[in-house]
């Protein structure tokens, strides 16, 4: 299985990977259940449709631009996309451009570069990811591997936890101190209409309380960061995906 098509199966915590699948293939149904969705509540994949949300998580936000891109044709739009939301520390994006990279789509294909990019989404361990990077390492040749490890340098320098997870923190901070009704310990009567579910007549499909919509894996840098990384390791069983992958390649 390619590693987009796994990734649809994040739609409902990360809408916009259900717009990754290789070109040709059916998407998967929005239902479809993932391992990555079990940590979230239902109101959780709700907050994280808002378009108030979505302003002060640049990760998610152009994630979402990049896969509405990919589905609608327009691929020379995609890898700008997933390189933003790459700057704010998104492995998922990290792993789609290895991918495009991989496969040349929206741009060139270089074999060492997508390399370099999958070994960025590693960074945290994730056990699928990491299996995906050795796949590609075991394909490339002497001379791309020696260029993988330079283009990888320079990835690194931009790229790493280290480095891009401070620039989403400063966005989670300014939403959280810029918003209406946004305190630690909101009552959870006090409601909130994310304005992505609000209706045209001046009301609200969808009231979440405050307490939800300011949870601290939404807002805090740290709760927001093991959040992410549950959906990470909802990717599924690396032996089984990235096996899979291997038989592929040897037919």
């Amino acid at each position: 299985m390619k590693l987009l098509a796994t990734m649809m199966l994040l739609l409902a915590a990360a809408p916009a990977l259900a717009n990754l699948a290789p070109a040709g293939n059916p998407p998967t149904p929005a239902a479809a259940p993932s391992a990555a969705t079990d940590a979230l509540r239902p109101v959780d994949l709700l907050i994280m449709r808002a378009d108030d949300y979505l302003s002060f998580h640049p990760d998610q936000q152009s994630r979402r631009l990049g896969g509405e891109a990919l589905q609608a044709g327009r691929e020379e739009e995609v890898r700008g996309h997933f390189l933003r939301a790459a700057r704010h520390a998104d492995k998922l994006s990290q792993a789609a451009l290895a991918e495009l990279w991989w496969e040349g789509r929206g741009g060139e294909r270089d074999r060492a570069v997508a390399y370099a990019w999958m070994d960025v989404a590693a960074e945290r361990g994730t056990p699928y990811l990491l299996a995906k990077r050795e796949q590609y390492w075991a394909q490339l040749d002497a001379g791309e591997r020696s260029r993988a490890l330079v283009e990888g340098a320079a990835l690194q320098r931009e790229y790493r936890d280290a480095v891009a997870k401070p620039r989403l923190a400063t966005h989670l901070r300014r939403g959280l101190s810029q918003m209406t009704g946004s305190r630690t310990g909101a009552p959870p009567r006090m409601q909130v209409c994310p304005s992505a579910i609000a209706t045209g007549a001046g009301g609200c499909a969808h009231w979440v309380s405050a307490s939800d919509y300011y949870a601290a894996h939404h807002w805090r840098p740290g709760a927001y960061w093991r959040m992410q990384d549950r959906i990470l390791r909802g990717l599924g069983d690396a032996r089984q995906h990235v096996g899979a992958d291997s038989q592929e390649v040897a037919r």
